[in-house]
C-alpha cells in the first residue's frame, strides 16, 4: 500500500513556506521509488480507474490557477499527474472550497486523495500519515 488508508492527507504545516515545494518534490521522488506491485497500487489509489485528488483550490501553496486557461499548476497538480502516470491511470484534479470539503470528499469516496495541512481538529475526522522526512 502506497499511502495509509483510508485517507491520504499530507502535513505541510510543519515545513517553512519557502521549503514546502522542495520538500514536497523530495517526498514524491522518494515515495515513487518504493517497490510496489503496480496492480496493488492502482487498486488502492485509483479504485475507479481515475486518480481523483482534491485540494484547497484557492491555496497558493498547493496550486495556482491560470486566469485564461483555467488550468491549475503547482505542487499538487504536479504530484497528482506524476502519480497517475506511474499508475497508468488518468487523473482528475478537484479544487475544494475549504478543508471540510476536502475531508468530506475523501471520507465520502468522491476523491481518492486529499491535500491538507495537519490540524488536531482535522485529525479527529481524517487520518494523516507520518511526515515525509
Amino acid at each position: 500500500m502506497l499511502l495509509p488508508a483510508p485517507l491520504r492527507i499530507y502535513n505541510f504545516s510543519m515545513i517553512p513556506a519557502k521549503l514546502r515545494l522542495p520538500v514536497l518534490m523530495l517526498g514524491l521522488v522518494l515515495w515513487l521509488g518504493l517497490p510496489l506491485s503496480a496492480a496493488d497500487a492502482k487498486t488502492d489509489l485509483a479504485p475507479t480507474g481515475v486518480l481523483r485528488g482534491i485540494f484547497l483550490g484557492r491555496n497558493p501553496v498547493q496550486s495556482a490557477r491560470d486566469p485564461i486557461t483555467g488550468e491549475y499548476t503547482g505542487p499538487v497538480p504536479d504530484m497528482l499527474k506524476e502519480i497517475a502516470r506511474q499508475l497508468g491511470v488518468r487523473y482528475q484534479l478537484i479544487p475544494g472550497d475549504n478543508a471540510k470539503a476536502v475531508m468530506d470528499a475523501v471520507n465520502g469516496k468522491a476523491a481518492d486523495v486529499g491535500f491538507l495541512a495537519y490540524d488536531e481538529t482535522r485529525a479527529r475526522v481524517v487520518d494523516f500519515p507520518g511526515r515525509f522526512i
